[in-house]
């Protein structure tokens, strides 16, 4: 198609469903306000760096193209995808999310970005409500990434992740396979607190989680 797409305005959803692949267009600005992606099986490319600035929902599969295109989200990223890879992963190609409130990763499926970076101002971050897979690098700008055992967090063999800070880490369990050592860029609460492995002996996948609390009281018993 030719012309100009507006699609920025509040409340406005541009869907890309058609039954076979798309070229997602860039809009005018660059910016989207709500985004979904249906059709199935069918791969959905970018055409350039795209902004969010609501919902992110996907249920195709969602190509950054091999020009590395990337997503800057300032909402939630949904994936309701039957696709066994709802997201084809570009080395260069980098989702951000950005907002200024709480954000979500949801839906009904797992999802994996190649390179992830949390930038969110607000410190409550990005609450992970899927299982969620980095399989390049993790980027803790700002914001907490709250995470349970059910939604984990896994880096993969050649995953990366920044050290984290006070203002951006991750709170809840996160799990590394790999045989590398790493430091596991966690916290609890407003406690930031990393917590190291050396070179594992095989591969292995590590969960660790920090408990910013007391040892508690325990009786003493005297021995004789």
């Amino acid at each position: 198609a030719t012309g100009s797409l507006i699609a920025s305005a509040p409340n406005n959803t541009t869907i890309y469903n058609l039954a076979g692949t798309e070229n997602i267009k860039m809009p005018s600005g660059g910016s989207y306000y709500n985004l979904t992606l249906s059709g199935g099986s069918f791969t959905k490319t970018l055409l350039g760096n795209i902004t969010v600035t609501h919902t992110l929902t996907n249920s195709a599969i969602l190509d950054p193209s091999s020009s590395n295109f990337s997503i800057n989200i300032e909402g939630d990223w949904i994936t309701n995808s039957a696709a066994a890879t709802p997201m084809v992963s570009r080395p260069g190609s980098v989702v951000t999310f950005d907002g200024t409130s709480t954000q979500t990763i949801g839906g009904t499926s797992s999802t994996t970005f190649n390179n992830l970076t949390i930038n969110n101002t607000d410190i409550t971050g990005v609450n992970i409500g899927v299982a969620t897979t980095i399989t390049g690098a993790l980027t803790l700008t700002d914001g907490y990434v709250n995470t349970t055992s059910t939604n984990l967090l896994t880096l993969s063999s050649a995953a990366t992740s920044t050290s984290g800070s006070a203002i951006s880490f991750v709170n809840g369990p996160i799990a590394k396979v790999g045989t590398t050592a790493f430091v596991f860029p966690t916290g609890n609460g407003t406690t930031w607190a990393r917590i190291a492995i050396g070179v594992p002996s095989a591969s292995e996948t590590f969960t660790a989680q920090y408990f910013h609390t007391g040892y508690g009281s325990y009786p003493v018993t005297q021995v004789p």
